[in-house]
């Protein structure tokens, strides 16, 4: 039985030795960095359902810090410390797009740990694509730059630093480059909805 298996069927209860089967599995190529999530929320649920009062960022922070030493220990010590970093990558980004999530709005305790994935909860609180297939890329475009430079940011700020100001200068020159019109009569765009308001606006009303 693989460890991904044996976590899901204790429902994402995992204990540090596990933790550090699957980072083993994760450095191995293996389809396991989204089992490290889903047993950061089931913790963190654990933590904020506890005695223990504490925000959602705290519980986050602090699960994290007690699972991240046996994600170092899998994914063991081999090659640089760079090397050994980038393999840890999986478990930081988990716990970046939970801290999202509650910054968003999100409450860990309506999450079902099976269920969740990065992309749900990087949805949470997003604006409903709208526009043409241009623009809707661009806005998708636009928000991996920004997830990508928050995550190398952790490792590296100067170098996210660079990356950025390099971004910001080639916008501007395309910005600058573009006519003051396009010819077009432009329409008004109703303003864009949240995930939430849209299935707000979509269930029927309780009274």
């Amino acid at each position: 039985m693989s460890i991904v298996t044996t976590i899901a069927r204790s429902r994402y209860r995992a204990t540090g030795e596990q933790i550090q089967q699957l980072a083993r599995g994760v450095v191995a190529g293996k389809r396991a960095a989204g089992t490290y999530l889903r047993v950061l929320v089931a913790a963190c649920k654990t933590q904020l359902n506890g005695k223990q009062r504490m925000t959602q960022r705290k519980a986050i922070d602090v699960t994290h810090a007690r699972f991240y030493p046996h994600v170092q220990k899998g994914v063991g010590e081999a090659g640089t410390a760079k090397e050994r970093n980038r393999r840890c990558t999986f478990a930081r980004t988990a716990a970046s797009t939970l801290r999202g999530f509650v910054k968003a709005g999100g409450d860990i305790r309506s999450l079902e740990p099976g269920e969740v994935t990065k992309a749900s909860l990087r949805a949470h609180g997003q604006p409903v694509p709208v526009g043409t297939r241009q623009e809707q890329s661009f806005d998708r475009s636009h928000g991996a730059i920004l997830r990508a430079a928050a995550l190398l940011a952790e490792t590296s700020p100067s170098a996210a630093r660079k990356r950025i100001e390099r971004a910001i200068t080639a916008l501007q020159k395309v910005a600058d480059e573009l006519p003051k019109t396009n010819g077009h009569r432009h329409t008004r765009r109703a303003p864009a909805v949240t995930r939430q308001g849209q299935e707000a606006a979509t269930s029927p009303a309780t009274h």
